[in-house]
């Protein structure tokens, strides 16, 4: 297994591009995640985590000292192959990568380039990147109170933030939507079993049943969540997945994630 203490610099780089790339175009290897006749691993794990701390804030799991850098080179790089531009690092509004304090970053995080989250005229857009076969923690959002600065003003806000809904629509990539409401049919779909219920709690009970799953793809159909505080998560097809999302406003102290320690 490759581990990030034996590479630095460029040849570490390379290999997050290597791992990316043998993603995107599948594996004949024994994996979780089967598309057809080509089973799909995710990256190698290690590649993400400094090994040789004690961990760290952004990281709750055992991988070590989560590295945002190099998720995002990842994202970079799959974003160049799908000719999608995002903006660098220095950019006003900057690609932010979690994994979500898990410590397992190749099969559960993100990569959110927000460019709107206005409280005075409460709306939010931003793309979600993810990675081959990478998911999303299941969440539901709530109705909460939120305290932010108007981008614009400078003016500080405090409002009342209603349960947030969103619309999504694929740009590239095929990503599976699991959601708790709808109806059940997670047997049409089981080799996505053992993916969900890694991004899930038995405590919420979404699995199985009522786990309802969509298939979407970037055929220019958006997609709404299907009622208030509806629990759902996303998971990546085998060469990953870019979704631009639009909402009202997020506060990021309405989100409850299921998994015990998920925060963004």
């Amino acid at each position: 297994m490759l581990r990030k203490r034996a590479i630095a610099g460029g040849a570490f780089r390379a290999a997050v591009f290597a791992a990316v790339a043998a993603a995107l175009h599948g594996c004949r290897l024994s994996g979780w995640f089967s598309w057809g006749e080509e089973p799909v691993l995710p990256p190698d794990n290690a590649l993400f985590y400094e090994t040789a701390g004690t961990g760290a804030a952004q990281s709750g799991g055992a991988g070590g000292k989560f590295r945002p850098d190099a998720a995002a080179s990842a994202y970079r790089e799959m974003a160049a192959r799908f000719s999608y531009a995002i903006p660098s690092n220095g950019a006003p509004c900057s690609l932010q990568c979690t994994d979500f304090r898990l410590g397992r970053f190749a099969r559960t995080g993100a990569g959110i380039w927000r460019w709107a989250n206005e409280i005075r005229e409460e709306y939010s857009a931003c793309d979600i990147f993810l990675l081959p076969c990478q998911g999303t923690p299941e969440l539901r959002i709530e109705k909460t109170v939120a305290t932010a600065t108007d981008s614009a003003s400078g003016r500080k806000y405090a409002k009342d933030v209603p349960c947030k809904t969103s619309t999504w629509l694929v740009r590239r990539g095929v990503v599976y939507a699991v959601f708790s409401a709808g109806k059940p049919n997670i047997d049409e779909f089981p080799g996505l079993k053992d993916a969900i219920a890694l991004q899930t709690s038995p405590r919420t009970c979404t699995l199985p049943p009522p786990a309802h799953v969509e298939m979407w793809q970037a055929d220019g159909c958006a997609h709404k969540l299907p009622a208030d505080e509806t629990r759902y998560f996303f998971i990546a097809g085998p060469e990953g997945a870019i979704i631009s999302e639009t909402s009202n406003y997020h506060a990021e102290n309405g989100v409850k994630h299921s998994l015990r320690g998920a925060a963004f």
